[in-house]
């Protein structure tokens, strides 16, 4: 039972981890149009920092994925210590001067919200072992929850135009050089950055102290009892045949599926939920509080399809859920492409379905890819990778599209990411049905390296007692 509330407690401590890691990948769209104002920017310089997380979330996913396999008894220290970093960068955004140093911002706290995503999953993963499903979803939700949150922190401290009072027709329309805007509160953009940082600090100090429990309890076990598992090699770690029942081809498929499936997921849906605000403010004339209800609308309904994921994949298969879902996204998409620009209740529907029906694509990619090649550390690499390439790759181009073709742009790129998730679903789909999933492949499920050991040593011991 003790132990049963152990992992309970530290499962929540990696949802609140999780939450807060929603609200710093989503308060950037909350924050977009004033970040303009506060930086005298276009949208293309704003995007071109924010997408810096990007960058570095793809380092943060090798350091967190390589530590994860080789040094994972200090696993909590290195989740720890990320987190406290990340915290203290951001807290320095209300003393930029310039958008150089706002990319470094990002840049440093992409890198510890890489190492968190890492390690967050990896540790569900060994905690829960073949219990791990719900947690999972939980920690999902976590991050549902954080992107909710992020615009109801941001909301009191947003600029109010004077005229976004009486229609909000030029409310999106920042200016610049000599022109004067007048505001009826100006914005103090920098202290939502400020929260999400103490509470990005706060909810790695456990860590610190789940490191010194674990180290305590390392010592109390005698060597006969704590004999450590024999590390895997670099060469084994980088090699796909190894997570593929040693077939290289099959393994380098997979891995090209799962990346092209990931940047496009990740990368359409933080294009979508960081531009959506202000598409509504600058292309349908939404007043900013107005647009911050849509944005936040959007998340809400993104951590029920979440939930909706959870209680579905008890009662259908894996198959029918990764079709359904891939190609209700681009039926949703390409609708909203065709009608979101009719009006405000049209953009309403759209974004409400989105959310529901794009939140379960992640989950679903990495159950369905487990079932075909092992899904590790250096697997969560490389969807980690992917996701953050997505992120940065969309964002950028978002924001430099923005500003040469307007908020229609954003539709358009969605599209463009729907289109190649539903050619990946397919994909796999076909892939699935040419090689059974690996648990029907093979007669026992896979073993650690240890146990193999242990078993050697069996029959080891049997051979010399009957000699």
């Amino acid at each position: 039972m003790a132990s049963q509330r152990y992992l309970i407690i530290k499962t929540l401590f990696l949802i609140s981890i999780a939450i807060c890691k929603g609200m710093y990948s989503e308060i950037p769209g909350a924050t977009m149009i004033d970040l303009k104002i506060l930086f005298n920017a276009k949208y293309e310089q704003i995007s071109r920092s924010v997408s810096a997380r990007g960058i570095g979330s793809i380092i943060g996913g090798f350091i967190g994925g390589f530590f994860m396999d080789r040094f994972r008894d200090w696993s909590d220290l290195l989740l720890a210590v990320f987190l406290t970093l990340g915290g203290f960068v951001l807290l320095f955004l209300p003393f930029v001067h310039d958008l150089g140093f706002l990319w470094f911002v990002f840049f440093a706290t992409g890198i510890s919200s890489g190492v968190a995503n890492i390690a967050i999953n990896v540790g569900v993963l060994l905690m829960w072992e073949e219990k791990a499903a719900p947690p999972l979803h939980a920690i999902h939700m976590g991050f549902g929850v954080g992107a909710i949150l992020a615009p109801l922190v941001a909301n009191p401290f947003l600029a109010v135009p004077a005229d976004d009072q009486m229609n909000g027709s030029s409310a999106g329309n920042t200016s610049f050089g000599n022109t004067t805007k007048h505001y009826l509160k100006e914005s103090a953009v920098q202290y939502p950055f400020v929260i999400i940082a103490f509470l990005i600090i706060g909810s790695g100090i456990p860590f610190f102290v789940y490191q010194c429990l674990h180290i305590k309890e390392r010592k109390a076990y005698s060597p006969i009892n704590s004999e450590e598992r024999r590390k895997p090699s670099l060469k084994e770690m980088i090699n796909p045949a190894t997570y593929a029942d040693g077939s290289l081809f099959y393994g380098c498929v997979m891995f090209c599926l799962l990346f092209v499936y990931y940047f496009m997921t990740v990368g359409g849906e933080q294009m979508f939920g960081n531009f959506v605000r202000s598409f509504a403010v600058d292309n349908l004339h939404f007043s900013r509080n107005h647009a911050s209800y849509l944005d936040t609308a959007f998340w809400a309904c993104f951590t029920v399809g979440r939930f909706i994921g959870i209680v579905s994949s008890k009662f259908f298969s894996l198959r029918f859920l990764l079709i359904t879902e891939v190609a209700l996204n681009f039926i949703s998409v390409t609708a909203m492409d065709i009608s979101a620009t009719k009006g405000p209740s049209y953009l309403w529907g759209f974004t409400i379905a989105q959310g529901l029906i794009a939140a379960p694509l992640y989950p679903i990619g990495m159950s369905f890819g487990n079932t075909l090649v092992k899904i590790s550390g250096v697997c969560l690499t490389l969807i980690e990778v992917a996701g953050s390439l997505g992120d940065f790759t969309f964002i950028w181009l978002a924001g430099k599209y923005y500003d040469s073709y307007g908020p229609q742009a954003i539709l358009y790129g969605y599209q463009a990411s729907s289109i190649l998730v539903l050619i990946v679903g397919i994909c796999f789909l076909i892939v699935s049905c040419l090689r059974k999933d690996r648990f029907s492949r093979t007669e026992f499920s896979p073993c650690e390296l240890p146990v193999s050991s242990e078993v050697n040593e069996i029959e080891t011991s049997d051979s010399n007692k009957r000699k």
